[in-house]
């Protein structure tokens, strides 16, 4: 879903270049994108996935479409203004479209805020098991965090040296954070 909402707003920024100039606050009169991120890189599946991380990176951190406008480089700013026409349908389309990291920024805010007896069943929970926790990235860390604020004990299992989530945001320095916020740290050994 998130390929295909970002694939047509950025053919919509194709067909308005055509027509003679896109209309954005940002650039009135002209494209949003800088030179070098022209139609045609713009309508390939690797562009549209980068971008999709770096929006679900941006939000992982907290960073703002308006952060991103103000930034010295071009193509920030591009995403930026971009990044408000994204959350616009978003929140046009939320009980259908959802993105990970909106979903785990959400996730982590409700167990950091919301009263037991109206969590439901969550309410209950008294432990998680993570698995391949190496693969965890910045809102998936925040979400333990929180589950740990709530008194939920939380048990991680994973290896950071097989980690294959660098492009969604997933490092050895969000495990190493996590293993920090967890404590009891067991390492598995060879058999010999």
């Amino acid at each position: 879903d998130q390929d295909r909402i970002i694939a047509d707003l950025l053919a919509g920024d194709a067909e308005d270049e055509a027509e003679g100039g896109a209309e954005h606050e940002a650039a009135p009169g002209r494209s949003r994108w800088p030179e070098g991120l022209g139609a045609t890189v713009r309508s390939s599946r690797a562009f549209r996935s980068e971008l999709r991380a770096f929006l679900s990176e941006c939000t992982e951190l907290g960073v703002t479409p308006a952060e991103l406008a103000r930034s010295k480089r071009a193509a920030w700013r591009a995403v930026g203004s971009f990044a408000e026409d994204y959350r616009a349908v978003l929140d046009r389309a939320r009980a259908a479209h959802r993105d990970a990291a909106d979903l785990l920024a959400e996730a982590a805010a409700i167990l950091r805020t919301a009263e037991a007896e109206t969590l439901g069943p969550l309410g209950r929970l008294r432990a998680v098991l993570i698995d391949d926790a190496q693969e965890l990235t910045a809102g998936g860390v925040a979400l333990v965090a929180a589950l740990r604020a709530r008194g939920i004990a939380v048990l991680a299992f994973g290896d950071p040296d097989i980690s294959s989530g660098a492009f969604r945001g997933a490092g050895p320095e969000l495990f190493a954070s996590l293993s920090a916020m967890l404590g009891d740290v067991q390492v598995l050994d060879e058999p010999d």
